[in-house]
């Protein structure tokens, strides 16, 4: 999976993965859900899948709600990203790509605390100039 470079590419596609993490950090659920395309996919390390962009809002709603009851501020780290080579997939290039992920935990109570470790597999899409994942799997410790 070692695709050609193409550092604008490369650079957006960076700022999706920030601006993911992000979002879900902060409860923007809009913002996150408009990570993915309209009919995007998760699927959660917990075998959860969520599909679509209301229900991906609701996901990070239900996420915040969980972690607030807890007294919990919640952080996703994102590390050693690797793009593939485009493939076809339903009529449109499709970058298949894979990174780690971190999810930590804090709270006023405790010292931070790993909460998942995991793989993702994506599927990124660029649709009108705006690069999106088409599709995301959390793979838990992978």
């Amino acid at each position: 999976m070692a695709a050609a470079i193409d550092l604008q590419r490369d650079a957006q596609i960076d700022a999706l993965y920030t601006r993911y993490a992000y979002a879900i950090d902060t409860g923007d659920a809009a913002g996150w859900s408009d990570c993915f395309v309209a009919d995007g996919e998760f699927r959660s390390s917990a075998g959860q899948v969520v599909r679509g962009r209301p229900a991906l809002r609701a996901y990070v709603d239900a996420c915040h709600e969980t972690w607030g009851a807890d007294g919990l501020t919640v952080r996703h780290w994102v590390a050693n990203r690797l793009l593939g080579d485009p493939v076809p997939v339903d009529g449109e290039q499709v970058v298949p790509a894979r990174c780690y992920s971190l999810v930590i935990a804090s709270s006023a109570a405790a010292p931070p605390r790993l909460l998942v470790s995991a793989t993702f597999e994506d599927e990124l899409v660029e649709r009108g100039g705006v690069w999106r994942f088409r599709s995301r799997r959390s793979l838990a410790g992978g």
